[in-house]
C-alpha cells in the first residue's frame, strides 16, 4: 500500500503546485494509479490506512483549485455553459465516489464507483467533449479571450484521465485499453489545436498579403492617370 500511495501522492503534490490536475504529469505516470487502484481493490484491513487518508486530503484540496477552472469554461462559452455545467457534474460525482472508496475501501464504495463509471465513464466523457471542441462555435480555444482556455482544458482531461487511471485499476484489473485510449484522444486533441492555430496564422498573414496587393493596384492607378494627364497636356500645345 505505502509505495503505491505515495507515487501516487507526489504526483497530486506536482498538481498541486500547479493548481491543477496536470494532464501531461498524470499520463506519464498513469501506471502508478492504475496500481493504486489495484491496491485499494485488494486492500487488506489489517493494515493502516493513512496513506489513503493522505491521498483522499490532497485530492479534496485539488479538486477545489479545478472548480475555478470549470467555472472559467462556464463563462468563456456562453450558449453552451450547459455542456459544461453537466461536465462539471459527471465529474464532481466520479471524484466523489473515488474519494469513498479511499476513506471506506470495500464492496460497497467500489459498486457506488461501478455505478457512477456506468452513468458517465470518464473516456466517454472525454469522446463528447472532444466532439464538442471540433464544432468551431463550441470551441473555447477559438472563442475571442484574453484566458489560457487550453490551459483550463488540459485540468479537466486530467482529472477525467486520474479518474480513468484509478477506476482502471479498480473496476478493471489493470486493462490499459482504456486509459491509453483516452491519452490518443487527448493527443490527437493537442494536434488539432496546432492545426487551428497554423490555419488563423496563415489567414492573419493573407489579409496582410490582400492589404499589400490593394495598395499596390492603387499605385499603379495613380500612375496612370498622371500619365494620362501628360498626355492631354502634351495634345494641347
Amino acid at each position: 500500500m505505502s509505495d503505491s500511495a505515495n507515487a501516487v501522492i507526489a504526483i497530486l503534490d506536482e498538481c498541486l503546485n500547479e493548481g491543477r490536475f496536470n494532464f501531461d504529469t498524470i499520463s506519464e505516470r498513469v501506471e502508478d494509479i492504475v496500481n493504486l487502484g489495484l491496491v485499494v481493490r485488494d486492500y487488506n484491513y489489517d493494515e493502516p490506512i493513512d496513506e489513503l487518508q493522505d491521498l483522499k486530503g490532497r485530492i479534496e484540496e485539488l479538486c477545489g483549485q479545478m472548480n475555478d477552472h470549470f467555472d472559467s469554461l462556464k463563462s468563456i462559452m456562453g450558449e453552451h455553459t450547459e455542456f459544461y455545467q453537466e461536465l462539471h457534474e459527471a465529474a464532481d460525482n466520479l471524484i466523489s465516489q473515488l474519494l469513498s472508496s479511499l476513506e471506506n475501501p470495500g464492496d460497497d464504495s467500489l459498486e457506488n464507483l461501478r455505478a457512477a463509471t456506468e452513468q458517465n465513464a470518464p473516456l466517454e466523457l472525454v469522446y463528447k467533449l472532444e466532439t464538442m471542441l471540433e464544432q468551431k462555435h463550441a470551441n473555447p480555444i477559438i472563442a475571442e479571450t484574453d484566458q489560457d482556455t487550453l490551459y483550463m482544458l488540459d485540468a479537466v482531461f486530467g482529472e477525467l484521465l486520474f479518474v480513468e487511471a484509478y477506476i482502471n485499476g479498480l473496476l478493471d484489473d489493470g486493462d490499459m485499453y482504456r486509459p491509453e485510449k483516452f491519452q490518443e484522444i487527448v493527443n490527437e486533441f493537442h494536434e488539432d489545436v496546432e492545426r487551428w492555430r497554423n490555419e488563423d496564422g496563415d489567414e492573419d498573414g493573407n489579409g496582410d498579403e490582400d492589404e499589400d496587393d490593394d495598395e499596390d493596384e492603387d499605385e499603379d492607378e495613380d500612375e496612370g492617370e498622371c500619365e494620362d494627364e501628360g498626355e492631354d497636356e502634351g495634345e494641347e500645345d
